[in-house]
C-alpha cells in the first residue's frame, strides 16, 4: 500500500503549512509504517512512457521552451514533453 503525508494545503495561490515539528513526526511515523510492510505487495506498475503537457501564462515562454530536444508545441501556450 502506498502511504502519503499531506503537510500543506493549497488555497488559491497560497498554502497553509503544518507546523514543521508535527510534519517531521508524521512523515517519520508514516515512513516507518511503509517500510515495515511487505514491499512486494506495495509495488505499483508504471507505464513505459509519460506525456506531460505544460501551460504557460506567457506564450513567449512556451515558444522559447519548445526548442528543447523532445519538446513540441501544441497550442499557443502549451508544450508537450
Amino acid at each position: 500500500m502506498l502511504h502519503v503525508v499531506a503537510v500543506k494545503e493549497g488555497i488559491g495561490s497560497s498554502v497553509i503549512s503544518m507546523v514543521p515539528s508535527k510534519a517531521l513526526k508524521l512523515i517519520r511515523e508514516t515512513s516507518e509504517k511503509s517500510l515495515k510492510q511487505n514491499l512486494e505487495e506495495a509495488k505499483i506498475s508504471l507505464p513505459e512512457n509519460f506525456s506531460i503537457e505544460i501551460c504557460y501564462k506567457d506564450h513567449t515562454l512556451a515558444n522559447s521552451k519548445s526548442y528543447y530536444p523532445g519538446m513540441k508545441k501544441n497550442k499557443f501556450q502549451y508544450i508537450i514533453i
